[in-house]
């Protein structure tokens, strides 16, 4: 699950997949994201999440799976 916030705190849109790609193509899709870093941004980060998921870890958004 992505959440994405026009501002920092109103959310306009929820979404959903089976996979860190999944939910990485449907908001490329959408044309959600203007810029490369950010793009990368997002990937890293679902990415990470998806790996925390089948780990069993926590995971927050910036901080670090593995210390």
């Amino acid at each position: 699950v992505a959440t994405h916030f026009r501002s920092h705190q109103d959310p306009d849109l929820v979404v959903k997949g089976n996979s860190a790609r999944e939910i990485y193509h449907s908001i490329l899709g959408r044309d959600l994201v203007g810029r490369l870093d950010h793009a990368a941004y997002l990937g890293k980060e679902l990415t990470k999440a998806e790996l925390a998921l089948k780990l069993g870890r926590s995971y927050v958004q910036d901080g670090v799976l593995f210390k």
